[in-house]
């Protein structure tokens, strides 16, 4: 009896996602600028544009970064794909490839994977180096931290290595070119310095954080720095792009720690949300600024020189929020996805702003948008540095999904 009652509630939500979606879509002409939905075969639980944009005419290139999740029953892979479509978002198929043919002013939009490098467990996370885009760092679902350099590794869709790229890289070409060790256990922080080149940050579920610096050479590293404070599983670590050498970690003890490496120990510690915090992001233009993400559902926004109360908190999120992004273009724009498959875009600049009744039905006045086209919890997204308001989101239900709002949305106060 509770059998069929279980199988019937989850009929019932899997209903109630399939009806969300064909609204959803329904609607997507009137919403976005550009779409492109592309069914993987994995789901992929990480997602980050790669720099390098590429534009000939009226057609542009740009490549992702994703890695699989097999849970076991295929080997899992670090990945790149390549997006190819139209440059202007005004000359778009209506819906990607789904949605419009090729013509010679707006080409078909096409997502296609263009390398895949074997890694040894599903890939939680993966993070480019800023400095060099071909260096790759990878969290696993192991304590060791793995670094790539893809240039070193076959280009294609190959299984094994060839024997020529294995003689020339002198080793197993599916091995990563750093094994960076400092943890006991497995996790998903991970980030690159943007100031210093080689300098690696990772965060784990046994409380610590790691600092190596791949610079050496040698293939298997011992952690530079280990960074103890937190009383629980690290969520996320995070540098500051306007602070050289500062740093900020969250973890499920609730707290928001800032850190600076040239300091043993924290320099700030508070406890900001009321469950695990899962998330955080710097703000690229004001140093004082930090949001972060709880399984509270909240997402919060914070001046480090006040962490005893929040700014702001964003409430819209009705599961707990996974990823909490920075615009990289516009200062008072921030992105949130989560478990409860949607991913929403604020703006700061409308807090506190009027509302009639009807639109405060559908959220607060500084909720700019909401994708709703994921049917799993959105695992990861990034914004497209090199084109305005593009983003590229996973879920856990396989889909990758490449898009881009309406102009018509945002141009009040965005005018390009």
């Amino acid at each position: 009896m509770a059998d069929n009652a279980e199988g019937q509630v989850e009929s019932n939500e899997a209903r109630l996602i399939r009806e969300e979606y064909n609204i959803w879509k329904k609607n997507t002409p009137y919403l976005y600028d550009l779409l492109i939905t592309q069914e993987l075969t994995w789901p992929s639980l990480t997602a980050q544009w790669l720099p390098g944009r590429e534009v000939q005419g009226c057609h542009a290139t740009q490549r992702l970064l994703l890695g699989t999740n097999t849970e076991g029953e295929e080997a899992d892979h670090l990945l790149i794909y390549e997006v190819s479509g139209p440059a202007s978002a005004t000359t778009a198929p209506e819906e990607g490839t789904a949605k419009g043919k090729a013509t010679d002013e707006a080409p078909a939009a096409v997502i296609r994977p263009v390398q895949r490098i074997k890694h040894e467990t599903a890939v939680n996370r993966a993070r480019f180096m800023p400095q060099r885009a071909s260096i790759v760092a990878t969290k696993p679902e192991a304590s060791d931290v793995n670094v790539f350099d893809c240039d070193m590794h076959p280009a294609g869709l190959e299984e094994e290595a060839s024997e020529e790229a294995e003689e020339r890289n002198g080793a197993n070409s599916a091995s990563p070119q750093h094994t960076l060790k400092g943890h006991s256990e497995p996790g998903f922080a991970v980030a690159w310095s943007p100031h210093t080149p080689g300098h690696l940050l990772s965060g784990a579920t046994d409380g610590l954080i790691c600092m190596w610096d791949i610079g050496s050479g040698n293939q298997t590293l011992n952690a530079q720095h280990v960074f103890r404070e937190h009383n629980g599983p690290v969520g996320e670590v995070a540098w500051q792009p306007l602070r050289e050498g500062c740093f900020g970690s969250v973890g499920d003890d609730k707290r928001l720690i800032l850190w600076d490496v040239r300091a043993p120990g924290a320099a700030q510690s508070h406890e900001v949300h009321e469950s695990d915090i899962l998330c955080l992001d710097f703000n690229p233009f004001n140093e004082y600024i930090v949001a972060t993400g709880s399984k509270d559902t909240s997402v919060l926004l914070h001046d480090i020189r006040k962490l005893q109360k929040p700014l702001h908190r964003f409430a819209h999120h009705s599961d707990e929020v996974l990823q909490v992004k920075w615009s990289p273009t516009a200062e008072t724009i921030l992105a949130s996805g989560g478990n409860d498959r949607r991913l929403f875009i604020w703006d700061l600049s409308r807090i506190g702003d009027e509302q009639a009744a009807e639109d405060a039905e559908d959220g607060p006045p500084e909720l700019l948008f909401s994708h709703s086209g994921h049917t799993g919890e959105v695992s990861d997204f990034s914004w497209n540095a090199e084109d305005d308001w593009v983003m590229a989101s996973v879920d856990s239900a396989n889909s990758l999904q490449v898009w881009q709002l309406a102009q018509s949305i945002y141009e009040d106060d965005y005018r390009n």
